[in-house]
């Protein structure tokens, strides 16, 4: 059963209880840290506390790359945007309560549904999905930094267009290794059969 530190409790018991493992640093017996990029680290008593930092602080930057990622594909006009400081009354409760909830699964490493934010030109909803988008990057404790995209939907859909008129491929990250995707002014595009199409096709592929 995967907890929040991304690996089995069973195992890390185990692995505390094995002598055959040894300390990172000084190779004498050593036991069970936690997984650093799917790999378990292991440390004698004397440089446990060193192999925990150097875990935590490589979890640090890839988090912050993983943030850094997503402003660049978002813009700067982001980048301040917080749950902490998000402006209580720019959506009002009725938005922010459903995006903590969606949010509490994620913290418990339980994604089973969408978030669909929707409502007026200018009322908050792409700056709330970048909020809630960076706190699934920062705060959630796993052993990994989780990735995600932001698709500006009428951008892709235009560069998706020119691509097949020699224009260069789109290269973007829509499988298994994104965590999460969002599609931002998603419904504001000129809707025609293509683009139907093309877009139920990214969202059946995540499902």
């Amino acid at each position: 059963q995967l907890v929040k530190r991304d690996y089995c409790l069973a195992c890390e018991l185990e692995h505390r209880l094995d002598p055959g493992h040894h300390c990172a640093t000084c190779a004498a017996t050593g036991r069970f840290v936690e997984h650093l990029d799917g790999t378990p680290i292991y440390a004698c008593g004397a440089h446990y506390d060193a192999q925990r930092a150097r875990i935590d602080k490589a979890r640090a930057d890839r988090r912050y790359q993983r943030h850094m990622e997503l402003r660049y594909q978002a813009g700067m006009r982001f980048e301040n945007y917080d749950l902490a400081s998000y402006p209580r009354d720019t959506l009002g409760r009725k938005v922010l309560e459903p995006a903590q909830e969606w949010l509490a699964e994620y913290w418990d490493w339980e994604p089973s549904r969408n978030l669909i934010l929707y409502g007026d030109v200018g009322t908050g909803k792409s700056s709330l999905a970048y909020a809630c988008a960076r706190s699934v990057i920062e705060d959630l404790n796993l052993g990994w930094a989780v990735k995600v995209e932001w698709v500006a939907v009428r951008q892709l859909l235009a560069q998706t267009k020119a691509s097949f008129n020699g224009g260069p491929p789109v290269e973007r990250d829509f499988g298994e290794d994104c965590d999460l995707v969002i599609l931002d002014d998603l419904g504001a595009e000129r809707c025609t059969e293509w683009t139907r199409d093309y877009l139920a096709t990214i969202i059946e592929n995540r499902y």
